[in-house]
């Protein structure tokens, strides 16, 4: 329960900024849990590039591990070419 109601009450946006790795967010196109428009948020804040993935939910990786896994190594094609 406490688990919970930590997921509810807390706000992960505010220690985004503090995040200093290299990060790709990830959001599917069709998320009813989480709208894009969060997703745009947490990018902006990550200093990150947000892929969103078409005809996809919020289970990423379950509905489309190969759009997923397209998105990642495009990305790490980025951070391999940049040093």
């Amino acid at each position: 329960m406490s688990a919970g109601k930590a997921l509810v009450d807390g706000d992960p946006r505010r220690e985004l900024g503090l995040v200093r790795p290299p990060c790709l967010c990830l959001w599917g196109a069709s998320d009813n849990w989480v709208p894009l428009r969060d997703g745009m948020e947490y990018a902006r804040r990550l200093r990150a590039p947000l892929r969103s993935i078409a005809d996809c939910g919020h289970l990423l990786i379950a509905e489309r591990p190969d759009a997923v896994l397209h998105a990642v190594r495009e990305f790490l094609a980025t951070l391999d070419a940049s040093g």
